[in-house]
């Protein structure tokens, strides 16, 4: 069963034996395992894996009818989960605490500052990829936004839209067999004209340093169409939040 997995971790062994930096895999398998971070090799058939740890958080701010989460949409031209809606979240760089990493990611994907230390470790999804060598452990943080008075400055190489999700419609989201109906909810969206300019920066190298605001076009989406592009792992991370914050 792949939800909230009892996973074995291990660094990343390329399979031409090779070796390659890694994170520091005493502290994921401390995030992921606490006391039972003993390491061993995580092994399919005969071949060595790249398994790699990454982190995602479930960012929300206080709306009027409660706690909402900050959900976004990949761009679409990026190479895996092309335009699927996820939480922002990224690798683990060499030697950085996942809480940080989870911290750094989200801030360079939304412009949303939060703090390593208030966050909270809710679960953990092995990923499942087409390319057998490179798997993923995803740690699945939550916590709360710092300053929600301060704008979305999204990334529009890496996200192309976002939407603030109250718990009824997170409730619709991460269950796959309840019915919807026309429901509808607001996105906000990276212009198309500033996606093509972020684009041949990044093919050039002349993306700025630094957050740049966009202005955001606000569409409307079905929530049903939110809901089949959501990524698997993000959906049980969902679930998973909601059953831990039924009081909020």
């Amino acid at each position: 069963m792949d939800h909230y997995p009892s996973v074995d971790v291990y660094g990343e062994v390329p399979a031409g034996g090779a070796t390659r930096q890694r994170p520091a895999i005493e502290n994921v398998a401390m995030a992921v395992l606490g006391p039972m971070s003993q390491l061993v090799k995580w092994t399919m058939g005969l071949s060595p894996l790249f398994v790699r740890p990454c982190v995602v958080v479930l960012g929300y701010r206080s709306g009027r009818e409660g706690p909402e989460l900050l959900l976004t949409q990949r761009a679409g031209h990026m190479r895996t989960y092309a335009s699927t809606w996820v939480f922002p979240g990224g690798h683990i760089d060499p030697g950085e605490e996942p809480a940080m990493a989870a911290t750094r990611e989200f801030e360079e994907e939304t412009g949303q500052k939060m703090k390593a230390d208030e966050l909270e470790l809710i679960g953990t999804w092995q990923a499942r990829v087409p390319h057998k060598l490179r798997q993923y452990i995803i740690l699945i943080y939550a916590g709360k936004i710092e300053n929600t008075e301060e704008p979305l400055a999204l990334d529009p190489i890496e996200v192309q839209s976002a939407a603030w999700i109250r718990k009824d419609i997170a409730k619709l989201l991460c269950c796959k067999e309840q019915p919807i109906g026309d429901v509808n909810i607001p996105v906000l969206t990276v212009p198309e004209e500033k996606k093509r300019l972020s684009l041949l920066e990044k093919k050039t190298g002349t993306v700025q340093a630094g957050t740049r605001i966009i202005q955001l076009h606000e569409k409307v989406m079905s929530v049903a169409s939110m809901r089949r592009g959501l990524a698997a792992g993000h959906r049980f991370g969902v679930a998973v939040w909601l059953e831990k914050n039924k009081k909020l």
